[in-house]
């Protein structure tokens, strides 16, 4: 019995350790990506009209509902940043990840800007 209640602590201490870590990575993580530069034209409440400079978008078009096109989307966008994406270079993630439905039709882009150092060239 007491082998079984050192073991549970252990547990529940390296449990609590992991989900500190976690939530400590979600907090932290956004300040260390690159972000857009943008101007907030109008706030109200927890809502911001914003004016983007201009940047590069990476794109891919996926259809279903909106989680499902976000998943989906995602998942080739991460693989292209990624050393998959046919250069040695891995391109460094942006935030945030777009999403915009097509007018007229089920299907939506997901996309991310590319690092301000990424030209057109």
């Amino acid at each position: 019995m007491k082998l079984f209640k050192i073991r549970m602590i252990i547990f529940v201490s390296l449990s609590l350790v992991f989900i500190c870590f976690i939530l400590l990575g979600w907090i932290l993580l956004p300040k260390f990506l690159e972000s857009l530069n943008y101007e907030v034209k109008r706030a109200e409440g927890p809502f911001q009209l914003r004016l983007y400079e201009t940047f590069i978008e990476t794109k891919i078009q996926t259809d279903g509902r909106q989680n499902e096109a976000l998943r989906k989307g995602f998942i080739p966008l991460a693989r292209f940043i990624g050393t998959k994406n046919g250069s040695v270079e891995k391109i460094s993630m942006t935030v945030p990840v777009i999403q915009r439905k097509i007018k007229n039709s089920g299907n939506w882009f997901v996309s991310f800007s590319m690092p301000s150092k990424y030209t057109l060239d």
